[in-house]
């Protein structure tokens, strides 16, 4: 019994490298090896994590993201413009509170709808009415997250939208701006090198640093930390944009 049971463990030790996954085994009260599936092995180590409303502020303990050295958290605030179906983050407010208590950095980010430069100056303008009403530190980085399928696929025209929704937020206040989107729109989806921000926050779910100039790498969506349980968006801040 003893045999069979050390095999099927090496197995599943086997199985789960080849996925690169970490595993642990424990021993149970009837002496019977079980396993445990943390995070994936990965060389990284996170110092921001960024949030939206799915990360309840209730279930995540700050002090402990602190302790394990995550230095910045990035909020989602809002979403859209609000004079069209207007979303802002029901958690924020207490995520804000609760992360700055911790000692931690706070940024922002806004997921974008916009189809044309008036949009973007409209959607920035929201983004900065609920950053305001919150008490956001003018210090803070505030982000454009552009995912969304609606987005034009005009290149030049989803830069100008980007341009105009940068310096509408400089006009507002918050002159640390910064870009959010995938590897794959850097430079197919819009004009890199044409963007007010110069820092570049990229998402690249990969153990590999991607081969463009990266001010900040999210490098995993399922990350796992001490003070939450469940999968998280992990960072690197390599340039001190979102920490300092």
């Amino acid at each position: 019994m003893k045999k069979k049971v050390a095999v099927l463990l090496g197995l599943v030790v086997l199985l789960c490298g080849m996925k690169n996954l970490q595993v642990e085994a424990t021993s149970s009260e009837d002496g019977i090896p079980k396993v445990n599936f943390s995070q994936r092995a990965t060389q990284w180590q996170p110092n921001v994590i960024d949030i939206s409303s799915y990360q309840k502020a209730s279930d995540i303990d700050f002090k402990k993201w602190k302790e394990q050295g995550i230095e910045a958290v990035v909020i989602k605030l809002t979403e859209g413009m609000e004079d069209d179906a207007p979303y802002y983050s029901p958690e924020a407010k207490e995520q804000i509170s609760k992360a700055t208590a911790a000692g931690l950095k706070v940024n922002f980010y806004h997921f974008s709808w916009m189809n044309s430069v008036e949009n973007a100056k409209a959607e920035a303008d929201w983004f900065t009415k609920i950053a305001n009403q919150y008490n956001v530190p003018k210090d803070s980085v505030m982000a454009l997250d552009l995912e969304n399928s609606v987005l034009t696929t005009d290149p030049l025209a989803l830069t100008n939208q980007a341009n105009a929704f940068f310096d509408r937020m400089i006009e507002n206040g918050y002159p640390k701006i910064d870009m959010y989107a995938s590897l794959s729109w850097y430079g197919t989806r819009f004009y890199t090198e044409q963007l007010r921000t110069k820092n570049y926050w990229v998402a690249y779910w990969a153990d590999e640093k991607p081969e463009i100039l990266t001010g900040m790498w999210q490098f995993a969506s399922d990350y796992q930390l001490e003070g939450y349980d469940g999968m998280l968006d992990a960072n690197i801040d390599f340039t001190g944009y979102y920490t300092k």
